[in-house]
């Protein structure tokens, strides 16, 4: 950590700045020095009264620079204490930023129950998103965290039947609050953009486990041409969109789209890390003969490309 006066209190790509309390000071932490023990960066957020949203970068720089999920919750939960509500400063900014904190909690429980297979984290995802929910129930942004409950519901219904067609009902029900979340636009939603990409993104995966891979292409080529590959920030989004194109491909009896899709994929992967899931996605497709349009599992794909 290092300490001068004067800058401004913003995040930077690869480094996060903490205002110090009553000060024109800063406190600035390289993302890859991010302390293994997080209650040691919780003592100085408390301590030095950093404004909420920094606590909430804080926590997903944790997940992006570490895939480091227990002190990314950590820093979410202590951001939702009500001890907080005690302290003039953050009274104004609890709202809207534990919406957020919510949001955050309630996509990683949601990433261990689509990985892992959890039924616990089933539904204390749900709970998350319904805490956030009840802040605002007429957020538009609700209607988001509406899509992953419902979402979450199809994976505990499709897991406890065998990956049959069972929970389609809650696919249907995901796809129609996700179009909601898209008529109301960038300009209501608070997330901006942001929100729009998550929106399709989840939508081309619901559809595509519908079984309507054409209209799942039309939404996975609109992220595409939203999030971008040059910005390293959203250059995983865009590359998560390819491989979801590349499924709708695969399930429209398309190999060398698909195969082009993955192949593009690969190029801009070459820029920065190595993508395990472009590489094993890639090699199931070149793998698969002309003939051959199930070497790629379009639902198990669907279900990767619903969390970038």
């Amino acid at each position: 950590m290092s300490s001068s006066a004067g800058a401004p209190a913003s995040r930077g790509e690869s480094t996060l700045y903490f205002p110090v309390d009553s000060s024109d000071d800063w406190v600035s932490l390289e993302s890859k020095d991010l302390p293994e023990d997080g209650d040691k960066i919780l003592d100085l957020l408390r301590m030095e009264l950093v404004p909420l949203k920094l606590w909430h970068a804080l926590a997903i720089e944790y997940f992006r620079q570490k895939n480091d999920t227990e002190n990314m919750m950590k820093v979410l939960e202590a951001a939702t204490d009500k001890e907080l509500e005690s302290i003039q400063m953050y009274a104004s900014q609890l709202h809207q930023m534990q919406f957020l904190m919510y949001d955050a909690m309630g996509a990683s429980y949601t990433q261990k129950a689509v990985y892992d297979g959890d039924e616990d984290a089933v539904k204390k995802s749900a709970e998350m998103y319904q805490r956030g929910e009840n802040l605002n129930p007429f957020d538009p942004r609700t209607w988001l965290s509406r899509a992953w409950t419902e979402f979450c519901n199809y994976i505990r219904a499709a897991d406890s039947s065998g990956g049959s067609s069972s929970g389609h009902e809650y696919l249907t029900k995901c796809v129609s609050h996700l179009g909601n979340v898209i008529k109301a636009g960038p300009m209501v939603n608070e997330g901006g953009v942001a929100d729009m990409v998550r929106a399709r993104l989840l939508r081309g995966a619901a559809l595509l486990l519908l079984e309507q891979p054409k209209e799942a292409l039309t939404e996975y080529r609109l992220v595409l041409q939203m999030a971008g590959s040059r910005d390293p920030a959203t250059a995983k989004v865009a590359n998560t969109a390819r491989l979801g194109i590349a499924a709708c491909h695969m399930r429209l009896g398309n190999l060398p789209k698909a195969q082009e899709a993955i192949v593009r994929a690969l190029a801009v992967c070459k820029e920065g890390a190595p993508d395990s899931d472009v590489v094993a996605a890639t090699a199931a497709i070149l793998q698969a003969g002309e003939s051959s349009t199930g070497s790629l599992d379009g639902a198990h794909l669907a279900r990767e490309t619903a969390l970038a």
